[in-house]
């Protein structure tokens, strides 16, 4: 099967953020490359490296799922090294309805640079490459989002934030769109994915139906860029706590206070996230 490699540019080379292969039945798969550790960002001063299980496998699958006439399924594996599998599972009714998009993921991508980042694999006949500009990380994160739809619903949206790239992609039974977005906030050392995680509403109260439906429910153009945007809020927010606890000089906290004040002070994720964590601890350069 040919790929669609989507990849960025650190020291001159490409790095593969993830690609995305059709099967002949038009399923989709979006492996997720990654050789980094497992934990939760919230416990990154407690995690021992040599003990964190490493993340041998990431991948996305979406399903078409025959036997419902509205959802689309949206599946999440990750598996460890010690054997653990990890499973999430979402549905939307984005593709077979064409009343919008669901969202797949949010990811904030790690400090890529150095020898430990294979540029792109084993890249074959046929492959097409979609590719961010290059990027310091320095002094830049890199923060990618990934939404379905039908690939009749054209992904329309106006006067957005001009540092946010927007790349609709079709296939047969489906339409992938990536956004992109370049922080100025230095790469850490690990990286975040949130995903959203749908349940069954018939098994929760009946008065918070109302919100696992919405769960499922496509949203708009612009409603899915700015989910976008309060993702890359929170995943920011979320990293930045973590550096104002690590940080060890006055430059060093002044820096990540300063970005952490630029982020609006309301944004939320409904996500089930998990974390890399490369065994390279990146110290603040003054």
């Amino acid at each position: 099967m040919s790929r669609i490699r989507v990849a960025t540019i650190v020291d001159g080379a490409h790095r593969g953020l993830f690609s995305i292969q059709e099967k002949p039945n038009g399923e989709l798969l979006v492996p997720v490359p990654t050789g980094a550790r497992h934990g939760n960002i919230e416990d990154l001063a407690n995690l021992e490296y040599e003990t964190a299980p490493t993340v041998l496998e990431r991948r996305i699958s979406i399903h078409e799922s025959p036997n419902s006439e509205k959802y689309t399924t949206i599946k999440r594996t990750t598996v460890l090294s010690n054997g653990k599998h990890i499973t999430a599972v979402a549905l939307t009714d984005a593709v077979k309805t064409k009343n919008g998009f669901g969202s797949v993921f949010v990811l904030r991508s790690e400090n890529m640079s150095g020898e430990g980042y294979a540029p792109l694999g084993n890249v074959k006949v046929g492959d097409r490459l979609l590719s961010t500009p290059e990027y310091d990380p320095k002094i830049y994160t890199l923060f990618t989002g990934l939404y379905i739809g039908h690939p009749d619903v054209a992904f329309e949206v106006r006067g957005i934030d001009p540092m946010i790239l927007i790349e609709p992609i079709r296939f047969r039974k489906f339409q992938l769109v990536v956004m992109f977005y370049i922080m100025e906030l230095r790469s850490h050392y690990s990286g975040e994915m949130g995903s959203q995680v749908t349940f069954n509403p018939t098994s929760v109260p009946i008065e918070d139906r109302p919100l696992y439906d919405e769960l499922m429910r496509g949203k708009s153009a612009p409603d899915c860029v700015r989910l976008f945007q309060n993702g890359v809020w929170s995943l920011a927010r979320r990293v930045l706590d973590v550096e104002l606890r690590e940080a060890k000089t006055p430059a060093a906290i002044s820096y990540f206070k300063t970005r952490l004040d630029r982020i609006p002070k309301k944004t939320t994720i409904a996500v089930e996230r998990d974390t890399e964590l490369p065994p390279t601890h990146i110290l603040f350069d003054e």
